[in-house]
């Protein structure tokens, strides 16, 4: 799994990113684009739903 893939986290569906603004992964949700056109620009969201990068929160991810 790599970034850009459309995966599911708990309840959350949408694709998986890097913010380099706080140097996190996680998840867009695909409905909160709210801004610009590209849907791989994490500045183009609403929401970002960080994900823990321990083994327990990596193994509940879900590749679409």
């Amino acid at each position: 799994m790599s970034t850009r893939d459309e995966v599911k986290y708990g309840r959350f569906v949408g694709i998986l990113l890097y913010n380099h603004n706080c140097d996190k992964y996680g998840i867009v949700i695909k409905d909160s684009m709210w801004y610009r056109e590209d849907k791989y620009d994490i500045n183009s969201y609403g929401n970002f739903i960080e994900i823990p990068m321990d083994n327990g929160a990596r193994m509940k991810i879900e590749k679409m």
